[in-house]
């Protein structure tokens, strides 16, 4: 439990701010960021969920939160590192993919003085998400066998062969855990 709280005051906490400084009006009153602020410390799912079940969902919203906040202000490289190491520390980012892509697009657009500025700077940052996605990879990438590493860590980050059935069960088996422990009163082998 320490371990998840501690990725929260490192990760989620600062993003939290990041994203609260993005968005901000300059003009807005102190009181109201303080109170942003801590509407998302105290989120229950995080608070209930993920130090219960050590998910470490915080450590991906928090870099998320932060590219957000990024995105709002325009600092568009800084927000490509961040979304991609969310997105590669939890696949859950994906949901979000489609609006970070656009919202950065548009960044990319509204600073660009001309087509050939817009395609250089979409460029650009397209390349800083290869080198963040090259970086976090590198332990696969620099082994004895980096292909199969890399096939094998992409294989358990999306594990398609698997099928929704067995996704599906397990979350039954988590909602049904909560009252009936099901370890308890089934043979294990019958558990999933």
């Amino acid at each position: 439990r320490s371990s998840a709280i501690a990725s929260d005051v490192l990760v989620y906490f600062p993003g939290t701010y990041c994203a609260v400084w993005g968005f901000s009006a300059r003009d807005e009153h102190a009181a109201g960021r303080v109170a942003a602020i801590l509407a998302f410390w105290l989120l229950p799912p995080l608070v209930l969920i993920d130090h219960g079940h050590f998910q470490f969902n915080g450590v991906c919203f928090g870099l998320c939160l932060a590219a957000a906040g990024c995105v709002a202000r325009g600092h568009r490289l800084v927000a490509s590192v961040l979304f991609t190491s969310g997105l590669l520390f939890k696949q859950i980012a994906l949901y979000y993919a489609p609006a970070f892509f656009f919202g950065i697009l548009a960044v990319c657009i509204r600073q660009s003085d001309g087509l050939v500025s817009g395609v250089a700077r979409v460029a650009v940052t397209g390349m800083v998400v290869l080198a963040t996605a090259a970086c976090l990879f590198a332990p696969w990438l620099l082994g004895s066998e980096p292909l199969p590493a890399v096939l094998q860590v992409i294989h358990r980050m999306f594990p398609f062969t698997r099928g929704l059935y067995e996704d599906k069960v397990a979350n039954v088996w988590c909602s049904i855990s909560i009252v009936f422990k099901l370890g308890r009163y089934v043979p294990a082998r019958l558990v999933p």
